[in-house]
């Protein structure tokens, strides 16, 4: 039982560690594209640049919440990566199907743990109430 519960809570914490990973990686994304949009004074990439700031806060803010309450932060973190990497696939494969398969081996194993934090988190939601 006891090593049961070390491997839930140490796949919980590798969900938490995923949606941190995600969130340093928005916040480079958002530096990058704001360096380049106050090169070129482009206003556009200035946007991307804060819609990715937007993004890692948001990922930021569900990390800390993972400390609470893991289970909601894993699944509302899961939710949000698919829906993105959703919309991504959408928008390259209208504008260069190339590009469809760049960045997929990091998106799958960012996704891998999160889905095994999600389910790691579930189990102790259950343990917690089954205790109460």
């Amino acid at each position: 039982m006891r090593k049961e519960k070390r491997i839930s809570r140490k796949s919980v914490s590798h969900g938490r560690v995923s949606l941190l990973i995600v969130a340093v990686l928005f916040a480079l994304t958002a530096v990058f594209y704001l360096g380049i949009g106050l090169t070129n004074e482009d206003s556009i990439t200035l946007i991307e640049s804060a819609v990715y700031g937007l993004l890692a806060a948001g990922f930021g803010i569900l990390y800390a919440w993972g400390r609470r309450q893991p289970y909601p932060a894993l699944v509302t973190g899961l939710s949000l990566v698919a829906a993105l990497w959703v919309l991504d696939i959408v928008v390259a494969i209208l504008t260069n199907p190339v590009d469809v398969t760049n960045g997929l081996l990091p998106r799958v194993v960012i996704v891998f743990f999160l889905v095994r934090g999600v389910l790691a988190a579930k189990k102790q939601q259950r343990m917690k109430f089954a205790r109460v």
